[in-house]
C-alpha cells in the first residue's frame, strides 16, 4: 500500500475484523472495518457495496482469497458495483498438502495433535486428495472465473493451480514477486553475527523447526545467535521451546 501511495494511487483497507495479534501497527491508508466479523454475511456485502462506491473505487484487490466466503463477498460486491476483481494468493498453489507433510512431532505437539495431523497428511495424500482437495478446486474455479485477474507468487506456479483448478484457459493468471524495494546504502555497518528468523508464530510458518536447525548448528557457531521475532499463538511455546 505505501508503494502504491507514493505512486499517486488512492488506497483503503476494508476488513471484517481487527488483528488478533498483542502488537499494534499504523496502516499507510484510512482502514474501514465491517460490521460483521465473518468472512461473508448479507450486512457485510451491502456495507462494503455502499462503501466502495462512496470511496469511488476502482480495483478491489482481496487479499484474502484463501476463503471461500470473503471471495463470495468480494465477487458479489464486484458484481453489484462493477468494480474490477483481483484475487491474491500468498502462497503455493497445493500449500494445503505440503503444509501437513512432516508435522508430528512428539517433542513440540500434544498426542491429540499429533493424532490430527497423522490424519491431516493421510487425508491429503493420494488417491484420498481427490475428496479432500475438492473443496480447493472449487474455489480455485471460483476465484478465476469471478476475477480480473488471480494473482500467484510466481509464473511457476501456473501450471500448478491449473491443475488443481481443472483449468483450460491460464490467461487470467498473473504472477508478482514482492513489489517492495528498498534504496541500499553502501556504508560500513557493525552489524553482529545474527541469524534473524521473523514471522508469524503459528502453524504456517512452522517456527520450531528454526529452533530443531538451531540446536543442530549452534555448537559450530559459537560466535553467531538465533534471534526470532514475531507474534502469534504459538508464542509462548516457541519460548518453552527454546
Amino acid at each position: 500500500a505505501s508503494q502504491l501511495v507514493k505512486a499517486g494511487i488512492d488506497v483503503i483497507f476494508i476488513s471484517s475484523r481487527k488483528s488478533i495479534y498483542s502488537e499494534g501497527y499504523s496502516l499507510p491508508a484510512k482502514q474501514f472495518t465491517l460490521p460483521c466479523p465473518e468472512d461473508y454475511s448479507v450486512d457485510n456485502v451491502h456495507a462494503m457495496a455502499e462503501l466502495l462506491v462512496s470511496q469511488k473505487v476502482d480495483i478491489v484487490v482481496n487479499q484474502n482469497a484463501h476463503s471461500a466466503n470473503f471471495h463470495r463477498q468480494c465477487a458479489e460486491v464486484c458484481k453489484m458495483t462493477n468494480i474490477r476483481l483481483v484475487s491474491v494468493l500468498h502462497f503455493n498453489p497445493d500449500m494445503r498438502i505440503k503444509s501437513y507433510k512432516h508435522m508430528v512431532d512428539s517433542t513440540f505437539f500434544t498426542l491429540t495433535e499429533n493424532f490430527r495431523y497423522l490424519l491431516y497428511g493421510v487425508a491429503l495424500s493420494w488417491p484420498f486428495s481427490l475428496v479432500t482437495m475438492h473443496d480447493q478446486k472449487k474455489l480455485y474455479r471460483a476465484l478465476y472465473e469471478d476475477s480480473d485477474r488471480v494473482i500467484l507468487l510466481s509464473n511457476k506456479f501456473y501450471s500448478l493451480y491449473k491443475k488443481i483448478a481443472g483449468l483450460k484457459d491460464t490467461s487470467k493468471l498473473c504472477a508478482i514477486p514482492n513489489m517492495l524495494s528498498f534504496q541500499y546504502e553502501d556504508e560500513d555497518y557493525i552489524k553482529d553475527n545474527v541469524i534473524l528468523w521473523c514471522g508469524r508464530m503459528s502453524a504456517q510458518k512452522n517456527p520450531y523447526r528454526a529452533l530443531y536447525i538451531w540446536k543442530e548448528i549452534q555448537d559450530k557457531l559459537p560466535e553467531w545467535k538465533l534471534q526470532m521475532i514475531g507474534d502469534g499463538p504459538w508464542l509462548e511455546r516457541i519460548k518453552d521451546l527454546s
